[in-house]
């Protein structure tokens, strides 16, 4: 039998369970799903452990049966926040650590303006760049290529390039 029951907790693959239930499989890992029963083609919330050869542990939205495998999976979409390294979340999603990422979108700011990091979170810096001209206090450097002013006082400094030749 794969089933077992001890003092400690039930077992699935194994006869020594840790904890009130534990699935476990040597080769490929302990899995367990939870879905809607549609056999084949069933939708499935999939709880993967690491083994050998693998060293992450995987949560998956899953449809069984379709070779398109992942759906979106919805975090504590009935409120509350998100921690991760953090038993006390303070926003949507909490992180204590670095964040990587390989694109950032943040709905606060304006196109065209560098970020700047904040005690609140992102904003808006003084640095405008519109993929032509860079301008520091001023987002009208029209014909500088790098401006540097101030919407009160004017340009305070303007550089142009210029031809090598001179």
């Amino acid at each position: 039998s794969l089933l077992y029951s001890s003092a400690t907790g039930v077992g699935i693959g194994t006869v020594v369970p840790y904890e009130n239930f534990e699935v476990a499989n040597a080769a490929t890992g302990g899995r367990v799903i939870f879905s809607d029963g549609g056999q084949a083609n069933r939708y499935a919330l999939l709880f993967s452990s690491p083994y050998s050869g693998q060293n992450y542990a995987r949560i998956l939205a899953y449809k069984y049966g379709t070779g398109t495998g992942g759906l979106n999976l919805v975090l504590n979409d009935s409120g509350g926040n998100v921690g991760i390294g953090t038993t006390s979340p303070s926003y949507k999603l909490d992180v204590s650590g670095t964040i990587k990422g390989s694109y950032l979108i943040a709905s606060n700011l304006t196109a065209n303006y560098v970020p700047k990091h904040t005690v609140a979170g992102l904003a808006n810096s003084q640095i405008f760049d519109n993929g032509t001209v860079v301008s520091i206090g001023s987002a009208l450097g029209i014909s500088n290529k790098f401006e540097v002013g101030n919407s009160s006082y004017g340009t305070i400094a303007a550089f142009r390039s210029v031809p090598a030749d001179g």
